[in-house]
């Protein structure tokens, strides 16, 4: 009787693990035909778009800069606004929050994201 007992735990062991095999083997193959997702992708850097006041002097605004750290993204010339990443470990709440506690120094401060209408 253990004989048999072994026997039927041996079998039954054997096609687990060849089930598993096959599985491992087949889990990494996409059926041809089917569209393969791209990979995702990483989240975009917050940022905060500034218009600065019409009065505020370029050594004013270079100095706030260095003051708080900030890094130019890019400039919009067509209407006169400066795209600023959200340096680490701050929020873009925080750096508008910066920007509007200066007195005379911005016309506003936003985040800078992207809005999509609703069909």
């Amino acid at each position: 009787m253990d004989r048999r007992v072994g026997f039927v735990t041996g079998a039954v062991v054997a096609i687990a693990l060849a089930g598993v095999g096959g599985w491992l083997a087949m889990r990494d193959q996409v059926p041809r035909g089917v569209p393969v997702p791209p990979p995702p992708r990483s989240a975009p850097a917050e940022q905060v778009v500034v218009k600065y006041a019409s009065d505020a002097s370029a050594e004013r605004v270079h100095a706030f800069e260095r003051a708080h750290g900030l890094h130019l993204a890019k400039e919009l010339p067509q209407i006169r606004a400066k795209v600023y990443d959200v340096p680490v470990g701050a929020t873009s709440a925080q750096v508008i929050g910066w920007f509007t506690s200066e007195p005379g120094l911005v016309a506003y401060a936003e985040p800078n994201g992207t809005v999509q209408a609703i069909p």
